[in-house]
């Protein structure tokens, strides 16, 4: 009764070859996971279902390219230790007492999603909640529809792009993907030095892309400075946790687009060729009404 469960369906024709009561087993055991982080203090259990598109060079390394279902379930709870992440899929660990729990531990949960040809993952911050993103191979029905993000293939554009991560990897991963796209990219491993970036010229990027978790600022409040110097320009927030909930707390910020991590090429592709036409489109009306 004091946990909220939001849901947001992008698919409801969602078609995968698994067993019932293995899939079953699978989500109650990411729901109870949840359920038991907000124990003490409620929260919000958020759900999300999608056709995504997995392209040859994704980041995605051990899954095969093609079109995915994927399920994204995110918590408002106490969130994970960094210790304990590279853990969660072992056998036998759990931070539960006895008692407590579905029966099955997230080690059974893996070997479920593995032998589906599938993936998942996890991201977690102390005390903001947890989110486990599952993909699942679509299995081709003559009544599936592909939705028309996912079977469009990356889209390539033009524009200056500042992007900034605390994680070295994920940056230079973006950076090679947007360039390939046809971007100008100016990366940086550090919100204060992507500010400096910034200030040297607020009006020569067409486009920030930030993560929300870093140290000295975090997403949010590098937002809320880049604004300060250009409020026209779009900016994407890319977070682990839950996009309604991350979305909710970045409006006010002026970011006008959230993605999920891990960050997938057709997702990425599509979120910057969109905020950056909209960008364009409120730039040119602004001008408009100045005359």
């Amino acid at each position: 009764s004091h946990i909220e469960i939001k849901q947001n369906f992008e698919t409801f024709n969602a078609v995968v070859f698994a067993d019932p009561t293995q899939l079953n087993q699978v989500f109650m055991n990411l729901f109870t996971n949840a359920a038991h982080a907000m124990e003490q203090n409620g929260g919000v259990l958020e759900v999300r279902l999608e056709v995504i598109s997995v392209v040859t060079g994704d980041v995605i390394k051990e899954l095969a390219p093609g079109r995915y279902i994927q399920t994204t379930v995110s918590d408002t709870g106490c969130g994970i230790p960094k210790a304990n992440l590279p853990r969660i899929f072992d056998p036998f660990f759990t931070t539960r007492v006895r008692g407590q729990g579905t029966g099955i531990g997230l080690s059974t949960v893996y070997g479920i999603v593995k032998e589906m040809e599938g993936a998942i993952f996890v991201y977690s911050e102390v005390d903001m909640g947890t989110t486990f993103k599952l993909l699942i191979p679509e299995k081709k029905t003559q009544t599936s529809q592909p939705s028309a993000e996912s079977s469009t293939p990356a889209m390539t554009g033009k524009g200056n792009i500042l992007i900034v991560d605390d994680e070295e990897s994920i940056v230079k991963w973006t950076k090679a993907i947007l360039s390939k796209l046809g971007y100008t990219v100016t990366a940086s491993t550090s919100s204060r030095e992507a500010l400096d970036l910034f200030k040297k010229d607020p009006y020569g990027f067409d486009l920030v892309l930030t993560d929300m978790t870093m140290p000295e600022m975090d997403g949010v409040q590098l937002s809320n400075k880049l604004i300060l110097l250009n409020p026209d320009i779009p900016i994407i927030l890319c977070t682990g946790l839950g996009k309604e909930l991350t979305s909710k707390k970045a409006a006010p910020s002026g970011i006008m687009a959230t993605i999920m991590k891990p960050l997938i090429a057709g997702e990425l592709a599509s979120a910057v060729k969109n905020a950056i036409t909209k960008g364009s489109e409120n730039k040119s009306h602004d001008e408009r009404s100045d005359h």
